[in-house]
């Protein structure tokens, strides 16, 4: 037995964690170029200044957003290890590279939303960045690879969380289409395969996620899924020969023992955190155990029927998921 010819083997990697370059070509800043390093003992933390002007730290996490009434702030005395990450801003040439040289026949990354659009819609394109990442695609195709692009990794603008208070603003999802509608127009005679939001499942609260989170990460969810579905849709008006896929994060649970209940158990997780979403992108609807979870957390997400539609209409290509 073998792999197809056209089987895509490569590596992974994003904007937010390899590139550098956070302050250069025109780039605004996102929450993890406020972000210190960690350790085996201790997590990353977001640096800002709260609304007495005191300096505080919070842990990093997916959801993007400081208490009320704080600033992200820089200090002289911490070391931000984006800043300088991998330098993959000014090397990709010579990494990509040595890429080929593993044999890889594909490359997913991630386009920094803050590259093309700094300031949001309302600022306008920023063309350095968008050619910043031409060139990053000729170089792969130059190679042999077929890449496969990421839109959103955890990294959106700071300055449309300033402006919107994050994903629980609608205004966001247009934003978002704006920002892909960039893409897919720039880049469609480079890349084919793309990929809206990475591991949107991450926020899926738990059982034993305190409700008021639990009630901010649903809402959220549901504008990100709603925009992944009208970027699907903006993507396939701009050629319909593009691909657009869900990416699900697939953490995998086994029963502890051989009680049914403990089967039943785990089914009901892989419901909870990978199907909720996976089923809502490729199927076009939210699938019928959905309305156990919002009873469960007690929200009503006030989900439109021109919501429905658009998510009828946007359904996702392909599956990705992350197998840990």
């Amino acid at each position: 037995m073998s792999f197809p010819s056209n089987f895509l083997w490569g590596g992974s990697i994003s904007a937010a964690q390899i590139e550098d370059g956070w302050n250069e070509g025109g780039k605004s800043p996102v929450s993890v170029d406020y972000c210190t390093a960690g350790s085996t003992t201790v997590r990353r933390e977001i640096w800002y200044l709260d609304k007495d002007g005191k300096r505080a730290s919070k842990l990093w996490e997916p959801v993007d957003e400081l208490p009320e009434g704080a600033t992200y702030q820089l200090f002289d005395d911490l070391h931000y290890t984006n800043h300088v990450a991998a330098d993959f801003y000014h090397h990709y040439k010579e990494d990509i590279a040595l890429m080929a040289e593993m044999g890889y026949t594909t490359f997913n990354t991630s386009i920094s939303w803050a590259r093309i659009y700094p300031e949001g819609i309302k600022g306008g394109v920023n063309q350095e960045g968008v050619e910043f990442y031409r060139d990053m695609f000729k170089e792969c195709r130059k190679y042999g690879m077929d890449p496969v692009i990421t839109l959103y990794k955890y990294d959106e603008p700071v300055s449309l969380n300033i402006q919107h208070g994050g994903w629980r603003n609608r205004a966001m999802i247009d934003e978002f289409v704006a920002f892909a509608r960039v893409c897919f127009s720039e880049y469609k005679d480079l890349v084919n395969k793309w990929m809206t939001f990475n591991e949107i499942n991450i926020i899926m609260p738990r059982s034993d996620t305190p409700k008021d989170m639990a009630q901010r990460n649903l809402l959220y969810m549901h504008n990100q899924l709603v925009a992944a579905a009208k970027a699907t849709i903006v993507a396939h008006e701009i050629d319909p020969n593009i691909k657009v896929g869900a990416m699900i994060c697939g953490n995998m649970n086994y029963p502890l023992t051989p009680d049914p209940k403990d089967a039943l158990a785990v089914y009901t997780n892989f419901q909870n955190f990978f199907a909720y979403s996976a089923d809502t992108m490729i199927r076009g609807a939210y699938p019928s155990f959905a309305p156990r979870i919002w009873k469960e957390f007690d929200i009503d997400l006030h989900i439109s029927e021109e919501d429905k539609a658009v998510l009828k209409v946007g359904k996702a290509d392909f599956l990705g998921f992350s197998y840990y």
